[in-house]
C-alpha cells in the first residue's frame, strides 16, 4: 500500500477540481463580486450568519474585516476557514 497523503495534498487536489469545475477563471471581478454568498457552498451555519449580518454578496463579505466576522454570534475560526477556503477558490480574499 502507497502512502497516505496529507491533508494539505487533499485540500490542494479539491481546490484545483472545483476551480476547474466552476469555471472562476473565466469570470470578471465583478461577477466575483456580485455572486450571492449562498451560492458558495459554504454550511448553513455560515449562511446563516451572514444573513443574520446582512453579509448578502461576496463583495458584502470581503470587504468585512476579520475581527468583525469573529464577533457574530456562532461564527467562530472554522467558519473563518471556510470562507477563507472559499474565498480562496475565487481568487479573493478578506481585506
Amino acid at each position: 500500500m502507497g502512502e497516505k497523503p496529507d491533508n494539505a495534498t487533499n485540500i490542494s487536489r479539491y481546490v484545483k477540481i472545483v476551480v476547474a469545475s466552476d469555471g472562476w477563471d473565466r469570470k470578471s471581478r465583478g461577477e466575483q463580486l456580485a455572486r450571492s454568498v449562498n451560492e458558495l457552498g459554504m454550511s448553513k451555519r455560515v449562511r446563516n450568519c451572514c444573513d443574520w449580518e446582512n453579509i448578502m454578496q461576496v463583495r458584502d463579505l470581503v470587504t468585512r474585516p476579520v475581527s468583525d466576522m469573529l464577533r457574530i454570534p456562532n461564527f467562530g475560526p472554522k467558519s473563518l476557514r471556510e470562507c477563507k477556503l472559499s474565498l480562496a477558490l475565487m481568487g479573493l480574499e478578506f481585506e
